[in-house]
């Protein structure tokens, strides 16, 4: 309800004043078929309001709930099916107009209502039998011509067919044959439409009905102030009524009210209770003894979706005993489309795929640039309908001992035989859950303590920090080198073979972040970065690419915690003599795959212009500690006289300026540009602001030297694509919290069974080994994605995108949410 929650909080809040105004603040007596009464509330018996500002206020609350209910549909149109047309444009102005009519159309009849005198005789004559005790009382009358009071129902006229309109659209869309929803998402949306409808039928139901009886008794000229009475106690009681309906009909209010929050603390006695019952099936059972159950106790204060060793019930209301989960259908990343620049085909989108199978991949193509570019007749003779969706849902294994339901995700198995499963309240599970067994290097116990430190300042309390430690961790690490003509333009390949050689070495790095979680950590960011130590001695760091998702405690503090990360990173290579870094910045594409695998479909992204100010902001940090001495966009370093030439600009592998010099001397082939300079000229200036020079302030001034770290190459965290197609491969998502969870332990699996044999290769035979998992990590091939047939958003390399221009446009170098 991400994308409605503002709208329906404003529907809750206009009914809220109305229902306040009506039942406590003004509290009317009606006396139909006269337009007129008197207020009993306190704005009258306290404040002495005036009774006619009283009901202009009524009206115009009235007016701003059927406003509010018609901008829901309006919201849902939009969200849905009008992003990309005219509407964009125009809606503000829509509900401009609408909110400016709620709090004017109610001038002109509050503005012209009768003389009073004239008003209480026209009263007392329309109803003769008015009782003493009324007569006695203020009372005023609205109107005694009906049509003074015609705006009221010209403006319940104008939002009715406004929101009719809107009605009729969603469920023209909904059922169109086109439509670019997924048939669950259509399913879920058609729910919420019903849940609205309900809420909207209560409002009538207290509104509508009552107000149909005031031109009952105008007409018929009848007085009953029995029923007048009635309708009054009908109005108020909306309150209670939109209340019940809305935690009856949306199905987040109702969980929310009728049972226990999944992350709720567990009661000391049921913790008791589990413990001691864990205990009794440990001493009872001999046979499993060697492995009974763990001795650590649950944590408190975790989720069901972030642990599995808190009490749970036998079995739940969707039959399975892990959790509550019942959208367990796998994701899909988005697929590149063959039309315009940067564009996406969106998870649950519709895209047309040529039918004729090429040499290389077929063409794929989102609607929109489908309909641009062909017509209806070829796009049914040569393309065929897809959907980017995944249907295939979560395994559901069965406990051999207790015969308890999980989801795949919910398990510790990770091979594909599950006919043996024992779940982990039967059994601990054979896998490690944390890094604490694997070893660390220099790098990652800096880092770690820098980051932990942080940590507690932010928590306030070393202890539950110590619990939620983060854990660094340089999972890949290898010398390499490009060829210095890869990186050159060709014309000035001479002048940079002399600065830089035939050939520019490096060492490449990954490095990723993990925090505990109850007793398993979560990774939440990963950094590729290079190392560069020039002829000069000059030793340069490059962030390459940088990936997130927001796992992280405290959440409110998650980019803190991503910029300390780096900036211990940059620190620590300070320390060992290096003294410039760089990196290219460009605002990432919602949906993609860029390290992570899926991410959460709620998880926010920045533009690139809040992107750039995250990492001026980063900067002005590493300046405050000491450790930035200056840095520049790429601007202000050719202001500064430093990119004067060609040979100026630093290259460095898939690095920003070699991508230039691809696109420039691609735009004189195709004739976009008469020379190699002027191309570039064009190129770069799109590129102002976007990549970062840095100075660092290095202990001791001189030649950087490498840190004296073991080499550790593991070739599938040395690749984004390798990593990326191995957490598809195996369905390691990141979409959700319980997801990440299970991902991060097949991470960990599979990183310290590269371990073993990395270690193995160093040690000698009889030499203890680091502690691995159960033969479940050897066969981590998981259930292979079936779409062999469709383009993959792949992340690719400067060098291949050159030929392909939009996809080195659109990978964003580094991802930060």
């Amino acid at each position: 309800m991400k994308s409605v929650k503002w709208t329906m909080l404003n529907l809750h809040l206009w009914c809220m004043i109305l229902d306040i105004m009506i039942t406590v603040l003004t509290v009317p007596l009606l006396i139909f078929p006269v337009l007129g009464g008197y207020p009993l509330g306190i704005l009258t018996n306290w404040f002495g309001i005036p009774t006619i500002i009283q009901i202009h206020v009524v009206f115009t609350i009235l007016a701003g709930v059927l406003v509010s209910i018609l901008l829901i549909f309006e919201n849902r149109y939009y969200r849905l099916y009008a992003r990309e047309s005219i509407w964009k444009q125009i809606r503000v102005g829509f509900i401009s107009i609408n909110y400016l009519l709620v709090f004017t159309f109610f001038i002109p009849v509050s503005i012209n209502y009768p003389d009073q005198n004239v008003a209480l005789q026209f009263a007392h004559n329309k109803i003769p039998i008015l009782s003493k005790d009324i007569k006695s009382e203020n009372i005023f009358v609205l109107a005694i011509d009906y049509n003074a009071v015609m705006p009221v129902n010209y403006m319940t006229a104008f939002i009715c067919l406004e929101t009719t309109v809107f009605i009729k659209l969603i469920y023209r869309n909904l059922n169109s044959g086109f439509i670019t929803r997924s048939q669950n998402t259509v399913k879920l949306q058609k729910s919420f439409l019903k849940a609205i409808y309900a809420q909207i039928t209560v409002f009538l139901i207290n509104f509508g009905f009552p107000i149909l009886y005031v031109p009952f008794t105008v007409i018929f000229n009848y007085y009953n102030q029995s029923i007048n009475n009635l309708v009054f106690v009908a109005i108020a009681l909306h309150g209670i009524s939109s209340t019940s309906i809305m935690i009856w009909a949306h199905k987040p209010y109702r969980e929310s009210s009728t049972s226990t929050p999944i992350s709720s603390p567990m009661a000391p006695e049921a913790v008791k209770r589990k413990n001691n019952a864990r205990r009794n099936t440990a001493q009872s059972s001999s046979s499993d003894s060697s492995q009974g159950s763990s001795s650590t106790a649950p944590n408190p204060i975790e989720s069901l979706n972030t642990a599995r060793n808190t009490a749970l019930p036998p079995s739940r209301k969707n039959g399975m005993k892990c959790c509550d989960e019942t959208m367990t259908c796998y994701n899909c990343a988005n697929l590149p489309c063959d039309g315009d620049e940067g564009c996406k085909i969106q998870q649950d989108s519709w895209y047309w795929m040529e039918k004729k199978e090429s040499k290389g991949q077929r063409d794929q193509f989102c609607l929109k640039c489908a309909k641009n570019r062909f017509t209806k007749k070829v796009l049914e003779q040569k393309f065929s309908k897809e959907e980017n969706v995944e249907t295939e849902k979560e395994e559901e294994f069965k406990c051999v001992d207790c015969g308890g339901l999980f989801h795949r995700m919910c398990t510790y198995l990770f091979n594909k035989n599950p006919s043996s499963y024992r779940c982990h309240e039967c059994r601990d599970p054979e896998v490690i859950k944390n890094l604490d067994a694997l070893p660390k290097s220099e790098m990652d116990h800096f880092i770690s303590d820098k980051v932990n430190r942080k940590l507690i300042e932010y928590m306030d309390d070393e202890e539950k920090a110590l619990k939620q430690k983060i854990s660094i961790r340089n999972v890949h690490s290898a010398r390499s080198s490009v060829d210095t003509k890869k990186l050159a333009p060709g014309s000035h390949l001479k002048q940079f073979e002399e600065r830089y050689g035939k050939k520019l070495d490096f060492t490449e790095r990954t490095i990723m972040a993990f925090q505990r979680n109850g007793d398993t950590d979560i990774l939440f960011f990963i950094m590729y970065v290079q190392e560069y130590i020039m002829k000069d001695g000059v030793g340069w760091t490059v962030l390459d690419y940088l990936d997130t998702v927001p796992y992280v405690t405290p959440f409110e503090k998650k980019g803190e915690i991503y910029q300390e990360i780096i900036l211990s990173y940059w620190q620590y290579m300070a320390n060992h003599g290096f003294s410039r870094a760089h990196f290219w910045a460009k605002a990432p594409v919602k949906g993609d795959d860029y390290i992570f695998h899926i991410h959460p479909r709620d998880q926010y992204y920045l533009d690139q212009s809040k992107l750039e100010g995250w990492y001026k902001k980063l900067l002005g940090v590493g300046k405050a500690n000491g450790l930035v001495e200056e840095f520049r966009v790429f601007r202000e370093e050719e202001e500064a006289g430093n990119m004067r030439e060609f040979i100026d600009y630093p290259v460095f592998k898939e690095s920003i300026w070699p991508c230039m010099f691809g696109f420039s001397k691609l735009d004189v082939e195709e004739g976009v540009a008469q020379d190699f300079e002027a191309a570039f000229e064009k190129n770069k200036g799109k590129h102002q602001n976007d990549n970062f020079y840095v100075y660092f302030k290095t202990p001791v001034p001189g030649i950087a030297a490498p840190p004296s770290i073991p080499m550790q190459n593991i070739p599938l965290f040395g690749s984004r694509g390798k990593f990326n197609k191995l957490c598809d491969d195996n369905k390691w998502e990141f979409a959700t919290l319980r997801r990440a969870k299970y991902s991060s332990i097949g991470i960990i699996g599979v990183l310290a069974k590269h371990l073993k044999k990395l270690n193995a290769q160093r040690t000698p035979v009889n030499a203890p080994l680091q502690p691995t998992p159960n033969e479940n990590y050897a066969s981590m091939t998981g259930v292979v994605v079936g779409r062999t047939s469709r383009k993959r958003n792949q992340p690719s390399s400067c060098q291949t995108t050159v030929k392909k221009r939009k996809l080195a446009l659109n990978d964003s170098q580094l991802n930060v949410q």
